[in-house]
């Protein structure tokens, strides 16, 4: 499976993936620390000034012994500085992780059992009376006086347990799908796709969700600058 990039993790990936690098650089910081690479530049001097030796008195028995010391050497102050390097990705990777968490955008979908990822909420659309699920995504066919593209979203309510609820990038918040005048959001729009049922609308529908995702960024962004302002 293909390495998860950080945008893509879910907010306990990213949590775990934090532990596993305090835990590589704790194991790493100790090797550094433990090790001294100009202990090995006085080590391979030390042996160049008794290759010399060896030259002028024609020991080239020695003399080659004495190169593959060097060569051991130089090896192992690689290997050093390998894991010198390693430490410090390490730690660049470690800001990074720790700055997707400390701006992680909550997902809509986490943390949700995958029996009911795409559960069928008991209400249905349009004239065709076509399932409502979980995952569910609607396009509104008119935009608003900005051209924003209004998107609707289904979702288990994280208000009112055992509830179904509509999230959209046009209002904060959710809109229980038992109301009548809250389903009348999905009229006038067309059905995208199921985030979670990978037929022929499945991209539709993982790009409208990313369009979606983009516009909360920006709002949250806005309403942070908003409240800058304030202060």
């Amino acid at each position: 499976m293909a390495k998860l990039k950080l945008n893509e993790m879910t907010q306990e990936q990213l949590e775990s993936y934090e532990k596993q690098l305090e835990q590589e650089i704790d194991s790493l910081t100790k090797v550094v620390e433990a090790s001294n690479t100009t202990v090995f530049d006085i080590l391979i001097n030390e042996v160049k000034e008794e290759m010399k030796n060896n030259i002028a008195e024609e020991e080239w028995k020695v003399l080659k012994e004495n190169q593959k010391k060097i060569e051991s050497y130089r090896s192992i102050e690689k290997a050093l500085q390998n894991q010198e390097d390693l430490l410090e990705k390490k730690e660049e990777e470690l800001v990074n992780v720790q700055d997707a968490l400390k701006n992680y955008q909550t997902h809509l979908f986490d943390n949700q059992p995958e029996e009911e990822q795409a559960v069928d909420t008991g209400f249905t659309f349009g004239n065709c009376g076509q399932p409502i699920n979980v995952g569910d995504i609607y396009k509104s066919r008119n935009s608003d006086a900005v051209g924003n593209i209004p998107y609707y979203i289904i979702k288990k309510s994280a208000e009112l347990e055992g509830s179904f609820a509509i999230a959209s990038n046009m209002f904060e918040g959710e809109r229980l799908l038992q109301y009548p005048a809250n389903k009348e959001l999905l009229n006038e729009t067309s059905y995208v796709g199921n985030i979670y049922i990978e037929d022929d609308c499945y991209q539709d529908a993982i790009e409208a969700l990313q369009y979606f995702a983009d516009n909360q960024e920006e709002n949250s962004e806005s309403d942070s600058e908003t409240e800058e302002d304030k202060e």
